[in-house]
């Protein structure tokens, strides 16, 4: 025996003396990066809220979910009543509303605020998948590329990337899924990525397209590395276990009463397909600030493209090198499993996840709409955490080189970071500095309020918004009309609980931008002549004597 172990101290049970200090040693230890996390956290969350609302203009998509979450918020937690369309959110945005509401009431803020939050979560989410492969100098590399690149968006990244709902909460959970899925074992990983991707399919089908195909593909490619079919089934069983569990529940809630689906965006036909494929190659570089027009730039400076130009190649070299890296995996049979090895399921993942969205682009995006850009924001978080990835895998490789290249090389890298952030910054200043996006809607609420009108209609981009710029102080409900020419409930996007049992005394809605026939002669029609009327900023406003009812009957 060796003679310093035979004379050390031997622990006695129930001896205190080490416990007392291991144990605050360990609490230091998760304390530490959780008060950074946090801090972080609401850095970004701060950052980003400002950007949004001097970027974003609230819309009736945006504040229905606010209202979804209000319903929630009240003991409806199934939405029964509701007709929502695939991406109804009611698993994903609409709890985060929901708790928001719980907190302070519908508010107008939560526009701007909610989005911030759930894009500062996906930073946070982001960071963590590179801090799991790469500690030190890498990982902050890596952690400060997704940063930048996110956190930092340009004008038309952040009008789709802090705009509610877009599906960049379906993004997070789908980000937190492969998280569990990064180690292709089963366990709690698996079990809370099954049950995410489950959450995420009962709120936005997408989620199939952003979580769940890239589980299966990935599971396969896994088995194709490995040469062994069992090294996949733990990710690819995850993709088949999260689309039965949410058919489970979607029954369960059925059966219990919850809303009712309607029919989403429908599938474009193949030549306008092929036709995005030519789109997208316009579109994605000016998501992410290179050559913005028809997309805005947010009075930001011409030169702070080259710096978003720096970011779009970092995109993509990350999405092309975790491709290659893929496809000869797959071919060769090969894998590195060495210790401190970067995790290339969590790249395969991420790779089908960016081409998932990509694929939901191609197949759902309108011609000639430059707000089909929203599919490819899933894309632009997917690339930047890829490309964070690369670039935390190149500082390794900078590090261990030698002579000039190990000396130069990291000094060099950093004047570009350095300049780059700057000029992004520069960006992003620009765009805070400017004023917030004119939103019609404020004036027309508080002409309501001025007036004593609470409770009235309006056309689908009318309502809802009105109702949350008045933090629900005014309550307008949408309308279209029916096939008999008559008024009645607008059945998408609302609830029944709105219409029966209530009076209305008022309608409006928008003479520049007409919407479900709502005007003055399918009012005068359903509801008789108006007592008076006037128009605000291209609002009209109609307000009858005698209050009125809807018909529950409506049409989507």
């Amino acid at each position: 025996m060796d003679e310093e172990a035979a004379t050390a101290p031997v622990p006695v049970a129930g001896n205190t003396g080490d416990a007392p200090q291991g144990a605050p040693s360990r609490t230091r230890r998760l304390a530490v990066p959780a008060t950074l996390t946090l801090v972080g956290f609401v850095a970004l969350a701060v950052l980003l809220y400002f950007v949004s609302a001097h970027t974003v203009r609230g819309n009736s998509d945006g504040a229905t979910v606010i209202l979804e979450g209000q319903s929630m918020s009240t003991g409806h937690l199934l939405l029964h009543g509701w007709s929502l369309s695939l991406d109804s959110f009611w698993t994903v945005d609409a709890v985060v509303y929901m708790f928001a509401v719980l907190f302070a009431g519908v508010h107008a803020a939560f526009l701007n605020l909610v989005p911030a939050l759930v894009a500062s979560a996906v930073i946070v989410t982001g960071v963590y998948l590179v801090r799991a492969d790469w500690r030190g100098v890498p990982g902050f590399t890596g952690s400060a590329t997704i940063v930048a690149l996110l956190a930092l968006p340009s004008f038309a990244l952040a009008t789709f990337f802090l705009q509610g709902p877009l599906h960049v909460g379906t993004a997070m959970l789908c980000l937190l899924a492969f998280a569990g899925l990064r180690n292709g074992r089963f366990g709690w990983g698996w079990v809370v990525a099954v049950g995410l991707l489950a959450v995420g399919c009962l709120g936005d089908l997408q989620t199939v397209a952003l979580g769940v195909v890239p589980a299966l593909l990935a599971g396969a490619v896994a088995a194709a590395r490995r040469r062994d079919w069992k090294a996949g089934l733990p990710t690819s069983s995850a993709a088949v276990a999260s689309v039965v569990l949410a058919i489970v529940g979607r029954e369960i809630a059925r059966a219990i009463g919850t809303f009712v689906l309607i029919s989403s965006a429908p599938r474009q036909s193949i030549s306008q397909m092929i036709n995005n494929l030519g789109v997208l190659r316009d579109y994605l570089p000016k998501m992410l600030g290179v050559g913005t027009a028809g997309f805005g730039s947010g009075g930001a400076p011409h030169f702070t493209e080259y710096a978003h130009l720096v970011g779009l190649i970092a995109i993509a070299a990350g999405v092309f090198v975790a491709l290659i890296r893929l496809l000869l995996g797959a071919a060769r049979g090969h894998y590195d499993a060495t210790a401190g090895s970067p995790n290339w399921r969590l790249d395969d993942l991420l790779v089908f996840a960016f081409f998932g969205a990509i694929v939901v682009f191609v197949a759902l995006a309108m011609p000639a709409n430059t707000s089909a850009a929203r599919y490819l924001t899933a894309s632009v978080i997917f690339g930047s955490i890829l490309g964070g990835r690369l670039l935390a895998r190149a500082t390794v490789l900078l590090h261990g080189s030698r002579g000039r290249v190990r000396r130069w090389g990291p000094r060099i890298a950093s004047i570009v970071a350095v300049a780059v952030v700057g000029v992004l910054l520069v960006g992003v200043d620009y765009n805070i500095a400017q004023p917030k996006p004119f939103q019609r809607y404020d004036q027309v609420g508080a002409f309501l309020e001025r007036h004593g009108l609470h409770d009235g209609i309006g056309d689908y981009w009318s309502s809802s918004i009105v109702t949350v710029e008045t933090d629900g102080r005014v309550a307008v409900r949408p309308v279209t009309v029916a096939p008999s020419g008559l008024l009645v409930r607008y059945a998408r996007e609302t609830t029944t609980d709105w219409y029966a049992g209530h009076k209305f005394n008022f309608l409006i809605f928008n003479t520049l931008d007409p919407f479900g026939n709502v005007d003055i002669a399918t009012a005068f029609s359903t509801f008789g002549r108006s007592s008076w009327h006037t128009r605000i900023d291209g609002i009209e406003v109609l307000v009858w004597r005698n209050p009125f009812t809807v018909s529950l009957h409506g049409v989507s």
